[in-house]
């Protein structure tokens, strides 16, 4: 009997071993992938372009560049502005290509001068709200009349366009000679990026609207559509390679793909799918909704939450940070993750630079609007995430205004404080109470809100503040 016994455990454990034989299989690919992943993107610390929407074809948002903060401003030019707009710079061979007021700029990158505009006598007479993609010699671009445009690099002239059935405002993505990009017509292109036709024979379609930006890696690209699914496709031939049902999906969701893995943010939930076959890998419910399109670290994801909390999250789903960190401003754009350290632009002209490992701040600017009123304080925001390119930070406000950011520049300008209250003009009280308004910013190298200090009569006194509007009252 207990030979009998022994030899059915021996069964029972080769039946069972060769049942997890294939998954431990794929576990060990998975890791290595992702091993190999991490650890091309510790190595890549040298300078780069910022070809597309979140720097890659993946839109992992990450660079290894390294830059120091506190980062100061080198230029501002002001463009025409656009409302909420989620059109993120990109940057290419030294020239930074921005999509505002109906157009796409190209500037040279060192100095903000505008090299070309397209369209160069007018603005398209239709909504532009996507990122523009730098292939080899054009940059492509959708609009909400249906058009791809590809533009070219040196002198901004049409080279041609693909008309889809629906408005484009999804993001192109350009991956070996490539364009992706999907539609309000319920389909995914792949257009060959040098002549505009055809890569698979026709479009991949979906049953509804696949209005945000696909993502390639591992032979595949991964896109999701308004009728709450998940797509893998094979760049070769469009085929499909799996589907998997998220549920509530919104407009902007976007997945990421890095290593074997595909991560996706939808609604309150963070899912890991594995590239080969689709299956979760492991998925997170957050106490709030997701803000922003996640970025991927070395080791974890970051991304933004509806009550202005950066969260993160390992790559393998475990939480890393004892407790998210509070922005204290409302984000919707993606964090971008530059080495070690994630930068997040967002509403009230906030920028904020923290430590990917200890959540502590190394450096926060409160940009100011492009023509400031000091007895109308107003704020400026940014909807898209900025780009990291050759060590410079460029943001582009939706008030038109385009930004440049290096840590190894000296400040240009000194701190300016301008009088809200009270008016000259006015009548003023002999000894307090009284009301002191005034506004502090530093379009340089930005406020650090605990350094502002009030005195009256040589004595310093307790006053308020409101550190994103650049606000100070006693």
């Amino acid at each position: 009997m207990c030979r009998r016994w022994h030899n059915l455990l021996l069964a029972g454990a080769l039946i069972l071993s060769l049942l997890l034989a294939p998954m431990v299989a794929q576990a060990q690919l998975e890791s290595l992938l992702l091993s190999a992943a991490r650890s091309q993107a510790a190595k890549d610390t040298g300078p780069k372009d910022w070809k597309m929407y979140k720097g890659n074809a993946g839109h992992t948002g990450f660079t290894g560049e390294r830059i120091s903060f506190p980062l100061k401003l080198i230029w501002k030019n002001t463009l025409e502005g656009t409302p909420d707009n989620p059109a993120s710079p990109v940057v290419a061979d030294g020239v930074l290509y921005v999509i505002t007021g109906g157009r796409l700029y190209a500037l040279d990158a060192s100095s903000g001068t505008i090299k070309w505009r397209y369209p160069a006598a007018a603005p398209l007479d239709s909504a532009l709200r996507t990122s523009p993609a730098v292939g080899d010699d054009l940059v492509y671009f959708g609009s909400a009349s249906g058009k791809l445009y590809a533009v070219t690099k040196d002198k901004g002239q049409q080279a041609w366009t693909f008309a889809a059935k629906g408005a484009i405002n999804s993001s192109p993505v350009v991956d070996a000679g490539t364009v992706y990009f999907g539609s309000d017509d319920n389909s995914l292109y792949a257009i060959d990026a040098r002549t505009g036709g055809f890569k698979w024979g026709g479009a991949f379609r979906t049953q509804d609207d696949i209005s945000s930006p696909p993502s390639t890696g591992g032979g595949n690209v991964y896109f999701l559509s308004n009728d709450s699914n998940l797509y893998a496709a094979s760049v070769a031939d469009g085929s499909i390679m799996w589907t998997a049902k998220i549920g509530i999906t919104r407009r902007n969701d976007t997945p990421l793909a890095l290593g074997s893995t595909v991560y996706l943010a939808s609604v309150n939930r963070i899912y890991a799918y594995r590239g080969l076959g689709g299956s979760i890998a492991w998925s997170c419910e957050l106490p709030c909704d997701v803000a922003s399109i996640p970025a991927a670290g070395t080791d974890a994801l970051y991304f933004m939450s509806t009550d202005n909390q950066l969260y993160t999250i390992g790559l393998n789903g475990e939480r890393k940070w004892n407790k998210p960190f509070n922005i204290g401003s409302p984000v919707t754009a993606s964090p971008v993750i530059v080495n070690d350290t994630v930068v997040i632009v967002g509403k009230n002209g906030l920028i904020i630079a923290i430590d990917a490992q200890t959540g502590e701040v190394k450096w926060k600017n409160i940009v100011a609007p492009a023509l400031p009123d000091p007895a109308k304080p107003e704020t400026v925001d940014f909807s898209s995430p900025p780009a990291v390119s050759h060590g410079t930070l460029f943001a582009v406000a939706d008030d038109g205004s385009v930004y440049a950011f290096r840590g190894d520049a000296g400040d240009s300008s000194a701190p300016q404080i301008s009088p809200v209250w009270p008016k000259r003009s006015g009548i003023v009280p002999a000894a307090p109470p009284m009301d002191i308004i005034a506004t502090v910013v530093d379009p340089g190298a930005g406020i650090k809100p605990e350094s502002i200090a009030m005195t009256l009569d040589g004595n310093k006194v307790d006053f308020d503040q409101l550190p994103e509007r650049g606000i100070i009252w006693y």
